[in-house]
């Protein structure tokens, strides 16, 4: 096998290849350096929003069992899927049925959901009629490769795609108290957004010297919190959107802590997303960890101990995690993680070492020999 051919891909997603989700900026540091002309992102029209980091981006809605994508200009070698909802799951369905029959089809589930709930029998029954017709299954986490073995009777392969800093922006340094916090990415819910809000109000109102919490997000992640903006000024300040990811590693590690909102138990739940945030709970493994780490930063999580975030940390020896009904309130948690210097220094040792894993040339070189041996596999015409 060559390494050195490079095939054409064609990136299937439910929202667009941007930087404005996490799962987005890690697939633009991937590929940031692969030729434009052979790659190409289809994705569910309902939900475009933010700019298309992507030449040929296309938003495909299905119409009389077509998407709409012009395969005669851009016939893929490859399909890489990383659609997780039922409706993206349709969409790869059309796909399929646009392509030869022997075009190879990762299907790489870095979420999923609905896995339970009102409409899980029908994702179900969606994903395993796509079946054969997927030459390969990954996971991101266990928790999903587990799940796709047992229900799809398939062995599911754990493939990463955290990306992180280049070598030589990965920082550490000792941390004495971790007064200074940042937090990067989305809030998940307006309810989890103000949990953190207040938190560290209530931190501020018992250690006068602590400043406010800065937030470097998309605008788009602001956006959608609506009625969360009250808290942006007092304990939560807006930094905004740092396009550059080395610039922004390169900011972040200047701060003493990072900060992870990513669930509490029923405080995370809104009215209306139960199933998705419990789903998002049990499954996710957000690809911040992978800056924080770059930056050298310690982690503070709020995540429940029994989901794969709380359990990567602490294996990892790069953080604490804390929820709502874990032990000790989140106040009393929060307070220990920032005055156990020894441990912070400890965390931030550890958290540098394992950046160096999140190189992204060294994962994109993974992508694209395991897509080659499918290619050869399968008969597909390559691209040179």
């Amino acid at each position: 096998m060559n390494t050195d051919r490079r095939p054409e891909i064609l990136i299937v997603t439910d929202w667009p290849i941007n930087k404005a989700h996490g799962t987005g900026s890690c697939l633009v540091h991937i590929f940031a350096d692969y030729p434009q002309h052979l790659l190409s992102n289809c994705f569910l029209k309902q939900c475009q929003r933010g700019e298309l980091a992507f030449k040929n981006a296309y938003a495909c809605e299905i119409i009389g069992g077509a998407i709409g994508l012009p395969l005669d200009t851009h016939r893929p070698d490859i399909v890489y899927s990383l659609v997780s909802t039922l409706e993206g799951f349709r969409l790869l369905e059309a796909l399929i049925g646009m392509l030869p029959a022997n075009t190879p089809i990762v299907q790489h589930s870095v979420d999923l959901y609905p896995a339970s709930g009102p409409k899980a029998d029908t994702f179900w029954q969606v994903l395993t009629s796509l079946k054969p017709s997927i030459s390969a299954f990954w996971a991101l986490t266990e928790s999903i490769a587990h799940t796709l073995s047992q229900r799809l009777g398939k062995d599911v392969a754990q493939q990463p795609i955290f990306t992180g800093a280049t070598a030589d922006a990965i920082a550490h340094r000792y941390t004495v108290h971790a007064k200074c916090g940042v937090i990067s990415g989305n809030f998940w819910t307006t309810n989890l957004a103000e949990t953190v809000a207040t938190l560290w109000t209530r931190a501020m109102a018992q250690d006068s010297s602590l400043p406010p919490l800065h937030w470097y997000c998309h605008a788009n992640g602001l956006d959608r919190l609506g009625d969360f903006r009250r808290f942006i000024g007092s304990s939560i300040i807006y930094a905004g959107f740092i396009e550059s990811y080395e610039a922004l590693i390169r900011r972040m590690s200047a701060y003493d802590f990072a900060l992870l909102p990513f669930f509490n138990g029923d405080a995370g739940i809104e009215q209306g997303r139960q199933l998705i945030s419990t789903d998002y709970a049990r499954y996710s493994l957000p690809s911040r960890i992978a800056d924080y780490c770059s930056a050298g930063l310690p982690i503070f999580a709020i995540a429940p101990n029994r989901v794969e975030t709380s359990q990567f940390i602490r294996r990892h020896g790069i953080g604490s995690t804390a929820a709502t009904g874990d032990g000790d309130s989140l106040d009393d948690q929060l307070y220990r993680f920032r005055t156990e210097t020894n441990a912070l220094d400890e965390f931030s040792k550890a958290a540098a070492d394992l950046a160096f894993e999140f190189a992204p040339k060294s994962r994109q070189q993974t992508l694209i020999n395991a897509f080659n041996r499918l290619i050869d596999a399968q008969g597909c015409q390559r691209t040179t």
